[in-house]
């Protein structure tokens, strides 16, 4: 089970208003695909150097930005993350850091910055993804690989899937879906102004938990493009 710390600056503005009160009459805002750049740490994993990867995403409510998140990791191997929330202003709304994951698991947790309570997130055993791994098996005969590169093309496009459920059981959240490549929609249903608040903080400790993972073959890559 991972746990995040995080931290809310009260008090930053956006557009005049707190950040909090700027989304409250939001239904949705949206996660743009990120930019990203892997690199090789200067830290050690035991096997050589660590893979390190940095990242900015904007936060949008249509055209309009409402903040951009700056996301790194020094350490991908053993799931060191942090990231920060800030408005165009250059104020910082929030902070998500996790020095290692505990475990390897598909939970983790989100303590509220005061608090008050927090949210525990679970990812489903079956993903989107799982149908074009299945479509990428049962078309790689018929289609001499053509079909399999396809369907395999498609995994990193199709939505993370998370269920969010507050720790009192106090409150109903729509679930998360979180995509690596392509913009993510986070529609926030009836929740109020606090709710929105978690669901956004919550995003972003889901993206940090995407990018931030162990490479598929824990080497460190190169500096490279964006994913």
């Amino acid at each position: 089970l991972s746990s995040w710390t995080t931290m809310a600056v009260p008090g930053a503005l956006v557009m005049g208003q707190s950040f909090e009160d700027a989304i409250a009459k939001l239904q949705s805002v949206t996660f743009e695909s990120p930019e990203t750049t892997d690199y090789e740490s200067n830290q050690s994993h035991g096997f050589g150097r660590a893979a390190g990867i940095r990242g900015t995403m904007h936060i949008k409510d249509g055209s309009q930005t409402l903040a951009t998140l700056t996301f790194s990791s020094n350490n991908r191997q053993m799931s060191h993350a942090t990231g920060q929330l800030v408005l165009p202003s250059g104020a910082t709304v929030a902070e998500a850091t996790r020095e290692t994951r505990s475990s390897i698991g598909s939970k983790f947790t989100f303590q509220r910055y005061d608090q008050s309570g927090g949210l525990q997130l679970s990812a489903p055993f079956c993903q989107p993804s799982c149908k074009w791994v299945v479509c990428a098996f049962a078309c790689f005969i018929p289609t001499v690989g053509l079909g399999a590169c396809y369907a395999l093309s498609q995994i990193s496009k199709t939505p993370h899937v998370i269920n969010v459920n507050s720790m009192d059981g106090s409150t109903g959240y729509p679930a998360l879906e979180i995509r690596k490549k392509g913009d993510s929609v986070i529609s926030f249903g009836s929740l109020d102004s606090q709710g929105k608040l978690d669901l956004i903080l919550t995003a972003i400790c889901t993206v940090l938990e995407i990018h931030c993972a162990p490479p598929p073959n824990h080497n460190a890559g190169g500096g490279g493009g964006g994913m």
